[in-house]
Order: C-alpha cells, then structure tokens, then sequence
C-alpha cells in the first residue's frame, strides 16, 4: 500500500522545470512578498492588539513581561513577546521590528508549502500553490504584530515534517518542535492536533503504527502543560483591559510612540 508520505511524484519533463530553476522561480516570489510586505508594514500604523504587543515587549525585564501576562495583559503565551522583543532589538523602527516576525513567518510558510506539494507534484504545480498565498488574506497576517503568521509557519514546518518523518529521527524531532513552537506562539494552535492525530490514525488502522511520530505529537502538546495560568488567564478580557491600563501608567507612563 502506498502512504502519503511515501508519495514521490513522477515528473513530466517536457512541462516540468528543473528544482534550479524552481528555486529561483521561488527566490523571486519570496523577494516580490517579502519587499511588499516590508514597506506595507513601514507604512501601516499599528492598531490596537499591536499596541498591547508593543506594550509587553516594552517592558523593561522579563520577569514585568512575565507578570503582565500573568494578569492577563494579553492573551498569547510569553514565546511570541519573547520573538516580538527580538524582531524589535534587530529593526530599531517599531512597525518593522515588532512585525518582523509575522513577516518571516508568512515568507517561511511559502517556503514550507511549495516543499509540501513539491514532494506529492511537479515543480511547476508546486510554485503556484506557494505563489497562491499571496492572493489569500494570510498576507494580511504578514505585516502585523501579533503571532497568526509565526503560528501558521509552525504548522506548516510541522506538515512538512510529518510528511517526512519516516526518512530520519531528525524529522521525529522537527515535528514536535514545530508543533511545540506553534502552541506557544498562540494557544488555539491545539486545533490542528486533531488532524494529525486522525493521520496517524488511518496509518495505524492500515497496519502502520509510527511510534515516532505519536511521540512527536505528545512531546508537541507540553507547553501547554508548562503555562498553565497563562491559559487560564488568556480568558479575562476584563482583567486583560485594565492589566494594560495599569502598565501602560506604571512603565510606559505615556512616552510610548507609534
């Protein structure tokens, strides 16, 4: 029986191109998004949930980061501050900086699809499902301070490592780390589980129990269980107002610019 997994596919050569020219195809595509969504996000003044994200990145010390989270002055785990922090240290400009990340994570995600479908079709076919984000709202996502781009790249890695797991244990641990990065960037991240879990799933009723790839998925779910009041806390939309207000007085004190 042949697996999803397994699937290699036999290419047309008289329509196909060769993976030289794919690359540079795909070279082209990222530097045309990559180039748009930079001076979009220049341009582009932030909005509210950017505002809290710039907030808590501003917090002087990791331990005000740690408890602003913790009285809900947001609602996305500590990880994602952590990446918005450092996008901000490497671009001094505020718009740039504290959306670095989403637009790495939306440039990854292209990346990651055209290797997904490149390994199940031809070169060709592979570039236009990545050329196909850019005409999705997700390059919307990719000039905004918050974590949906970082969280979807997650994904995607994962995709792309499961779909490879059988190859290396290298791919056994790229699963889980993706899928441990995705959950703490945001934590509805869990909702693809569920997907995998049924993959793995079809495998094992097939007659194939990948033990790897299960322990992947497990290992995948542990920073939920290590953020324990973040989750609960992420709830509060109330407290999550008046935390804000709160450090925005105590150490902003009104100099922040946007």
């Amino acid at each position: 029986m042949t697996y999803a997994s397994d699937t290699v596919p036999s290419r047309n050569r008289k329509t196909d191109v060769g993976p030289a020219t794919a690359c540079v195809v795909l070279a082209v595509i990222l530097s045309a998004a990559g180039l748009t969504s930079a001076l979009r996000a220049y341009e582009k003044p932030l909005w509210y949930d950017e505002i809290c994200t710039a907030i808590v990145c501003r917090l002087p010390h990791l331990p005000e980061i740690w408890g602003a989270l913790n009285n809900a002055a947001d609602t996305n785990p500590p990880p994602f501050y952590l990446l918005a922090r450092a996008g901000r240290l490497i671009i001094r400009d505020d718009h740039l900086g504290y959306r670095l990340p989403s637009l790495l994570g939306f440039l990854g995600t292209v990346i990651c699809v055209y290797l997904i479908a490149a390994r199940r079709i031809d070169h060709i076919a592979a570039l236009a499902a990545a050329a196909f984000l850019l005409s999705t709202r997700f390059m919307d996502f990719a000039y905004e301070a918050r974590p949906y781009a970082p969280v979807i790249l997650c994904v995607s890695a994962a995709i792309l490592a499961w779909q490879r797991v059988d190859q290396s244990v290298f791919y056994h641990f790229a699963l889980a780390l993706a899928l441990a990065s995705a959950v703490s960037m945001h934590y509805y991240a869990i909702l693809v589980w569920p997907a995998f879990i049924a993959a793995e799933a079809w495998l094992w009723l097939n007659g194939r129990f990948r033990t790897g790839a299960w322990i992947a998925l497990l290992v995948g779910t542990t920073p939920l269980f290590s953020l324990p009041r973040f989750l609960r806390n992420s709830s509060g939309i109330t407290a999550r107002t008046s935390g804000l207000v709160l450090i925005w007085l105590r150490f902003c004190r009104g100099r922040l610019s946007f």
